[in-house]
């Protein structure tokens, strides 16, 4: 979804074709090419393969250095194999052997993923133990009291809740679902006392976060965030 104002910023008031970068981003994004670590995680526009080529932001070779084991050490590569990377690109000079040059270069990159990764602490999902046997009847919401056989969210099985980007589909689920983990009514529906966790594909941990703030639940959601981000 785009919201488009009239309210001009900083002097941008032209709109330019940009159908040849939005196509190609479309085909990567369908074939699996479009990712985290791949041409999605920029800065000043480079991406990792940009970067590796040599090329630098403004012609900033030592910006452009940093930048690459940015993007490296995002990935959870070590050191040691940033290096080895490093020295196989054509990124690969003189000043890369300094033993200063290098390391002073590490110590910015893990101090500003330090800064990027500082998250309040949460619950992790706990998704080891023993095999729970499927039963039919066992609900995270049980039936109402005059529908025996209608509850909500059945252990096992696969409940669909659709509605519009903004309809409050995630707030309805996780209020429903502490509801009933902890034994209280929702909506009518008694609690069934199931444990969950939500497993996040469609936003990060970051999102993820500021929805359990919005909805004053942190600390009550075990979640993860299976895109990585």
């Amino acid at each position: 979804m785009f919201a488009i104002s009239t309210n001009v910023l900083d002097g941008r008031s032209e709109i330019y074709d940009r159908q040849a970068e939005l196509t190609d981003l479309y085909g990567r994004i369908e074939d699996g090419t479009a990712g985290a670590s791949k041409l999605i995680i920029t800065r000043n526009g480079l991406s990792l393969e940009e970067l590796e080529r040599n090329e630098s932001p403004d012609g900033d070779r030592s910006a452009g250095d940093w930048q690459y084991v940015n993007l490296l050490l995002e990935q959870g590569l070590s050191e040691d194999e940033i290096d080895e990377r490093f020295r196989a690109s054509a990124r690969m000079r003189d000043k890369w052997e300094r033993d200063d040059y290098r390391v002073r270069t590490f110590a910015a990159a893990r101090k500003n993923q330090a800064t990027r990764n500082v998250t309040p602490s949460r619950p992790a999902a706990q998704l080891e133990g023993p095999a729970v046997e499927f039963n039919p009847w066992d609900y995270a919401l049980n039936a109402l009291p005059d529908h025996k056989f209608s509850g909500w969210f059945p252990r096992g099985r696969i409940t669909v809740i659709s509605g519009a980007s903004g309809s409050m589909k995630t707030t309805f689920i996780a209020q429903a679902l502490i509801a009933g983990r902890n034994g209280d009514r929702f909506l009518g529906h008694p609690g069934g006392g199931l444990e969950f966790a939500f497993l996040f594909a469609d936003r990060g941990k970051w999102d993820a976060e500021e929805t359990f703030q919005r909805m004053n639940i942190v600390g009550q959601v075990p979640y993860e965030c299976i895109n990585g981000l």
